[in-house]
């Protein structure tokens, strides 16, 4: 026992003394690796490299970098995890996940540089970034990868590892040092790329960066671990283990806050400075401001300028050198930094209008918009040889209602005979707006009819719309006729409606604009808190209709009658309903869906006294028919029918199917009569035939016979 707790003590003691040595590779942020290359982790790296862009007052000068945020984070990861270079083709692993081996060593004084591994890294992609904007056909990907390997190059720069001075402060503290990194990476609310960019923030760290003039990688390096030289040695002696940045010392936060502001510095500084150096051009781009008239839903934006930017000299665009100037509308927040999420959000756009050395959009109705939403606007400039540049979202915004459509009363007329309706003369306007007036089918998204039904409950009042008996709604498109003007639709079959209790039906034509949002309240009467909104207008009819339901017919039944045994058999049964003269099947009766409640279909016969047909609504039917599939026809065979009184008899079959109304019933055509004869009567009839045999064949043998004797005497 005392052996194994021996064993166990040098084991605890072991790893404690070797803990050192893991910590020296693991010198990034806790988050810098992640599990799935193809999506980038969020580390505090990350969050300083966005910051860095932040610090832009023009986003469109760093768009390249916007669009392509998640290669600008793999670049951020690849000096800790080499791997993630997997992803492009132009990137070699070799060069990369190297940052364990560079430091930033300076004298006492902290003014001289003794080792510069760190910022000689840091200028390697510095160049590699520069070389890449200045190609005739840069590759915005891998300049944005990268852009974010130079930043984490740099930002390693402010941690007291890599400036430890071991001569002066003796033996650093891995440990505390791996600590405050997990404490500080703890506060991030994001945890990869994915997340939405308000979470690429820090909880408890708040940030106070400026702009500063441009530097190289090489020098916003130094320069870096320059200013936070003075601040590492008091970093690990005044750090208290903890789980959280909330239980810090104010001043031992307030230096972090501070040391991690100049790493934001710095990375602008580089990023301005590569930029600059490959002489970058970019569009300043004003943030929007427009017009927007609610009742006639006319939008306006005054002339602005667009100004092409080089490092030394600058222009106004013109349409000469753009490909595409639009103005977009969004239906939610947009951030101009996160420009890649642009095309998954719900936006209309518009050509902007170059005029007089400025660009506009003329006062005019906008298409596409929603009932009910807020929506802002941006600017979007494409040119030959630049990133599509976005402008800011617009501070200001509108909000869209709906507009009423005016739809005139209608007919719509049920044909008894053959189940169909027709609605016409619908008249639709929108007097509003007067680029659309009359709507036409230009104007509609979709126009078309639905059968109603009046509601089953008091939320119901308005009715429901009408399923046959498939479980299908019906309905239909509307056509628009040129000459007059006019809405229609004629002829629609709904004859496989059920109308189980005369129910009454009504037509609904609704209507949706391509151009402008329309709609209607839906109102419930006497409990407004169900009340809602439809994205589309609609009107019923003024007058209803009921829906002739279907009568069904049977053929002559086939007998075959056993007077012995007293068996009936019938074969050859058909079936068909009136509507288009349909046949009744198998399916008919026993596949198809159970709708409006119970089951209710059945094929059945029964044998019938040849008396009043109405007997067979006095007495429930006999016994069901089965199916043959082969010969497509009913039958039933050897029935007893031993129990009948003598008589004459017939068979006749009645189907009912979904469509028939079980209140009313249908009876097909009656079967030869066939006669059941009386037991007894069949013995005297026997008898009487025995003795009348009797009578006519012996008793003329007798008289013979004895006629012969007397002669023989």
């Amino acid at each position: 026992m005392k052996t194994k707790i021996r064993c166990s003590i040098i084991i605890i003691l072991t790893c404690f003394s070797i803990y050192p040595f893991f910590l020296e590779d693991s010198v990034g942020w806790n988050q810098d690796y992640s599990s799935d290359v193809s999506v980038a982790s969020f580390s505090t790296h990350s969050w300083l490299a966005h910051e860095g862009l932040l610090l832009y007052s023009s986003p469109s000068k760093i768009v390249w970098l916007s669009n392509n945020i998640q290669q600008y984070w793999h670049g951020v990861e690849a000096p800790y995890n080499a791997d993630i270079c997997l992803l492009y083709d132009n990137i070699s692993s070799e060069n990369y996940g190297d940052i364990g081996d560079l430091t930033l060593k300076f004298d006492s004084t902290g003014s001289t540089v003794l080792n510069d591994s760190l910022a000689t890294r840091a200028m390697v992609e510095y160049t590699k970034l520069i070389t890449e904007l200045q190609k005739e056909e840069t590759n915005f990907q891998i300049a944005a990868f990268y852009a974010g390997a130079m930043t984490h190059y740099i930002s390693q720069a402010s941690s007291w590892f890599t400036l430890w001075n071991t001569t002066l402060w003796g033996t650093i503290d891995l440990i505390k040092y791996n600590q405050y990194e997990t404490v500080i990476e703890e506060g991030l609310d994001a945890t990869s790329s994915i997340d939405p960019s308000i979470t690429w923030k820090h909880n408890y760290l708040e940030l106070n960066p400026n702009s500063t003039a441009e530097l190289t990688g090489y020098d916003a390096t130094t320069t870096l671990g320059e200013k936070c030289y003075p601040f590492a040695e008091s970093l690990q002696n005044l750090f208290i283990e903890t789980s959280s940045v909330k239980e810090w010392e104010n001043s031992y936060k307030k230096t972090v806050e501070l040391i991690l502001s100049y790493s934001v510095e710095a990375i602008y500084a580089a990023l301005e400075s590569a930029m600059n150096e490959s002489n970058w051009k970019y569009l300043s781009i004003p943030d929007p401001i427009y017009n927007f008239d609610n009742e006639t839903a006319h939008l306006e934006i005054p002339a602005f300028t667009v100004t092409v930017r080089e490092k030394t000299i600058s222009y106004n665009l013109n349409d000469s050198l753009t490909i595409q100037a639009k103005v977009y509308l969004v239906d939610s927040f947009f951030d101009a930094l996160s420009a890649q999420s642009f095309p998954s959000i719900s936006s209309i756009g518009y050509n902007l209008t170059f005029t007089d050395d400025a660009w506009s959009f003329p006062n005019q109705m906008i298409s596409g918009l929603a009932s009910y939403t807020n929506y802002n606007i941006i600017y979007n400039f494409q040119l030959q040889e630049y990133p599509p540049t976005w402008s800011n979202i617009s501070i200001a915004e509108f909000n869209t209602e709906y507009y009423s459509l005016e739809i005139s009363n209608f007919t719509a007329n049920y044909n008894w005979n053959d189940w169909t309706f027709s609605v016409e003369n619908i008249s639709v306007s929108c007097p509003n707006i007067p680029e659309i007036g009359i709507v036409d089918s230009n104007d509609i998204n979709f126009a078309e009819w639905q059968l109603y039904t009046t509601g089953d409950s008091y939320s119901q009042l308005t009715g429901v719309q009408a399923k046959d008996t498939e479980g299908n709604f019906l309905q239909g498109s509307l056509l628009f006729n040129e000459t007059t003007e006019k809405w229609f639709s004629y002829q629609n079959d709904i004859g496989m409606v059920f109308n189980h209790v005369r129910q009454i039906f009504f037509i609904c034509v609704r209507f949706n604009l391509t151009d402008v949002p329309v709609g209607t309240w839906n109102i419930v009467a006497g409990d407004y808190s169900n009340d809602y909104f439809l994205p589309f207008a609609r009107v019923y009819s003024n007058n209803t209709f009921t829906i002739r339901n279907h009568l069904s017919f049977s053929s002559k039944p086939d007998i075959i009658f056993n007077a012995e045994k007293l068996t009936i058999s019938a074969y050859n049964i058909t079936a068909y309903v009136d509507y288009h003269n349909n046949a009744i099947d198998y399916y008919e009766i026993y596949e198809r869906l159970y709708l409006y409640g119970g089951y209710n279909r059945f094929a059945k016969f029964r044998v019938l006294p040849d008396l009043d047909p109405n007997d067979w609504i006095n007495d429930p039917p006999f016994g069901d028919l089965s199916w043959n599939e082969e010969k497509e026809s009913w039958y039933f065979e050897d029935r007893d029918i031993s129990y009948l009184q003598p008589g004459m008899y017939y068979v006749r079959c009645s189907f009912r199917t979904m469509n028939t109304n079980y209140t009313v019933g249908t009876v097909g055509s009656p079967s030869d009569i066939f006669v059941i004869v009386n037991p007894y009567a069949r013995t005297i009839v026997l008898v009487s035939s025995v003795i009348i045999l009797t009578s006519v064949i012996i008793a003329p043998i007798i008289i013979l016979v004895r006629k012969k004797t007397s002669s023989n005497r």
